[in-house]
């Protein structure tokens, strides 16, 4: 009996697993002008909606996969990306960018899935995570070389690079460092050290003059004015002769209607929010597999503050999409073109192993 109860089981399992009709994956170019169209898309909303870091720009489209969804095209995109000096509180798109000099790039991959609608330019996405490093580009006498940002040095120098810049600007109220996120040393007529850093409106105005700004609380993200930094201290062979610049990019508080989309999609969690994650090395030269593979997110970690009403209207209205494809694609044209050549920085190729059965597949 427990082995007739058992087969029957097994027939049903069975049954339901042939029932499930499998994902029929398209092997698009990724040279072709909607997959270029669906990177762009995905890496502008992708910027759009971090709060840190530098805006990426495409170098290429390394894989590309798409599926038909009820007259939609859905794209499973691993995109090749550059770090520009464009900071993401600028909104810029990231062609409107210029990018990084090789001795401090930041590269790395990223994986979108987003569904594009070619008859009213709608799109979602549902998958945007990242993994980035810092290039180690070739030797290069007399460049500036990368720092940790977060040394008690480089703080100060940001600190001192704000109080020049606080004293200088018209702005009726002051402004307080968010964060140290670039530093780097030269050495030039003494030592120069130049940093970046992010500020932000504090609620104290300059009238009366306040001795601690650190005792000022920040405005709200939604009327603070923000900015991006650059600022030097050049240390000469002359004892106490050191010059301070600061040079300050100040970004407008959202607009009413672009905040509550911003709030909307943190709340919500309509879109799905971006994931980016920056692993450091440690002056090993690139490999063809620099960049580890992106790990497939945890929807259900995911917390979200949205009603239980709001919640069931999404799962019934939101399409089930398949996980990402395992392995390389069997489109010849992927990898896409290089938009920009870094030197000394080798992109990652597609595994031999698939790349020789895709060549096997193709003759028979």
């Amino acid at each position: 009996m427990a082995l007739l109860i058992s087969f029957l089981i097994g027939i049903q399992l069975f049954h339901a697993v042939a029932s499930v009709p499998l994902t029929q994956f398209l092997h698009p170019s990724c040279n072709s002008l909607e997959v270029k169209t669906a990177a762009e898309v995905a890496l502008n909303k992708h910027n759009k909606y971090r709060t840190e870091g530098y805006i990426f720009g495409l170098q290429r489209i390394f894989d590309a996969y798409e599926i038909s969804q009820d007259g939609d095209s859905v794209f499973f995109l691993i995109l090749d990306v550059l770090e520009t000096k464009c900071h993401v509180l600028s909104k810029k798109l990231w062609k409107e960018c210029e990018f990084r000099k090789p001795y401090e790039t930041v590269f790395g991959q990223c994986k979108v899935i987003i569904k594009l609608n070619k008859h009213s330019n709608d799109s979602f996405m549902y998958r945007n995570d990242c993994i980035l490093r810092p290039h180690s580009s070739p030797p290069c006498p007399g460049c500036p070389v990368r720092q940790s940002a977060s040394e008690d040095r480089f703080q100060e120098i940001a600190r001192k690079s704000l109080a020049k810049f606080n004293a200088e600007n018209d702005h009726d109220r002051y402004f307080a460092i968010l964060e140290v996120t670039k530093a780097s040393s030269q050495v030039v007529n003494g030592m120069l050290h130049a940093i970046e850093f992010t500020i932000q409106e504090t609620s104290c105005p300059k009238r009366p003059p306040v001795s601690d700004i650190t005792q000022c609380s920040l405005l709200p993200i939604e009327t603070a004015v923000r900015g991006l930094c650059k600022g030097s201290m050049i240390e000469t062979w002359n004892v106490g002769a050191n010059i301070v610049t600061a040079n300050c990019e100040l970004f407008p508080h959202p607009s009413g209607s672009e905040y509550q989309e911003l709030h909307h999609l943190h709340v919500n969690a309509t879109e799905t929010p971006t994931k980016q994650k920056e692993t450091v090395v440690n002056n090993e030269p690139s490999s063809e597999h620099a960049v580890p593979e992106v790990q497939e997110p945890n929807p259900s970690s995911r917390p979200s503050l949205a009603s239980p009403q709001q919640i069931a209207n999404s799962r019934l209205t939101k399409p089930t999409i398949p996980p990402f494809p395992k392995g390389f694609s069997q489109s010849a044209s992927c990898p896409g073109e290089v938009s920009i050549q870094i030197p000394g920085l080798q992109l990652p190729s597609p595994p031999l192993a698939e790349a020789s059965q895709t060549e096997s597949n193709v003759q028979h």
